[in-house]
């Protein structure tokens, strides 16, 4: 397919508002810009006569679910104002995620809120107090909270308290991942900690037997080619006895509002996924096409991206890859769209 003028031009309009909506992204150090031509650049590696439809479905997306600082600071912001000044004294607010930087961010949001709000600051770290809230900006499948309030809870945690989950977005599965696996803990701990969740923001939809209406990228069997390679047990998910463990048909979502559209999206990321996988020699097993993924199957599928990091558990055509990489490095061969800072710097 050769690209006329006419889809050039529909292009750069396109990656002009893919441009404009990540414009604020923190970590393309590579480019001096994200600007129209950074995001042409990213989708000359698609197959030509897919180049516009991903840039189309793209800017969809991410204008959907690209969340930058004022937002998070827009919904803390409420949250703070509709919270009893009296009953934001008594809190303590945990600093004590084991990766990344997303929790010591959304506390500073909210100190700087409640400052300006009620004049006085909130109390992190504060053993002196009786309720505690681990707040993070967004929970995708819980592994993270539920590793840090693991130690927390064991070590650290009063005998006797209230332990507030809080996000700002969040994920179905997760919510029942987290409250069973951290009731456990606590029972095991012999402590008593009253245990609840909230967020501030939407609950995305990602349970496997909603899997049809999922807001999570979740393709049909027939829409993935497993390389002849590799392992095919890595990228099939468990699913009940009889079950497809794929989608197997479609209803509308909050995120996906059209089933062609849909279908051929995700077929398009998990190509493209498995052939960035191919450019490692070994990637680690939880490198999956659709993003991070310690489970079988083709990854997490996360739509949500935020200003701070491109997360993970969203497909690897978005965020693997780092163009200041050496040539020899498997890195250097994908141009990303919005580059991952890893959670630890080597």
């Amino acid at each position: 397919m050769t690209i006329t003028r006419d889809v050039m031009e529909q292009m750069e309009v396109l990656a002009e508002s893919i441009a404009e909506t990540i414009e604020n992204y923190k970590n393309n150090f590579f480019c001096e810009e994200n600007d129209k031509h950074h995001v042409l650049r990213w989708v000359s590696q698609f197959d030509e006569i897919d180049r516009l439809f991903v840039l189309e479905q793209t800017d969809l997306l991410l204008a959907k679910q690209y969340f930058t600082e004022d937002d998070f600071k827009e919904i803390l912001d409420e949250a703070i104002k509709e919270t009893d000044k009296k009953i934001l004294r008594d809190y303590s607010f945990l600093d004590i995620q084991g990766d990344g930087d997303s929790q010591s961010d959304m506390l500073k949001i909210l100190n700087d809120s409640c400052l300006a709000n009620y004049g006085f600051p909130i109390n992190v770290n504060d053993y002196t107090k009786n309720e505690f809230v681990y707040q993070d900006d967004v929970v995708f499948t819980g592994d993270r909270v539920f590793r840090d309030l693991k130690e927390w809870i064991i070590n650290s945690a009063p005998q006797k308290c209230s332990l507030l989950i809080a996000a700002i977005h969040t994920h179905s599965s997760a919510e029942y991942s987290i409250q069973t696996n951290l009731k456990k803990i606590i029972s095991d701990s012999n402590k008593s900690i009253d245990l609840t969740l909230d967020y501030f923001g939407k609950c995305y939809e990602n349970r496997f037997k909603m899997r049809n209406r999922s807001d999570v990228f979740w393709p049909k069997k027939g829409n993935v080619k497993i390389l002849d390679d590799l392992d095919p047990s890595l990228f099939i998910s468990t699913a009940p006895r009889g079950e497809e463990p794929g989608r197997t048909g479609f209803i509308k979502s909050y995120v996906f509002r059209n089933e062609n559209d849909r279908d051929r999206y995700e077929k398009i990321l998990c190509e493209k996924g498995f052939h960035i996988r191919s450019l490692s020699v070994n990637p680690k097993d939880s490198l999956k096409p659709l993003g991070y993924k310690t489970y079988k199957g083709l990854g997490f599928g996360g739509t949500i991206f935020t200003y701070r990091n491109c997360p993970n558990n969203t497909p690897l055509v978005f965020w693997w890859g780092n163009p200041n990489m050496d040539s020899w490095n498997p890195l250097s061969r994908w141009y990303p769209l919005m580059m991952r800072k890893p959670y630890k710097d080597v």
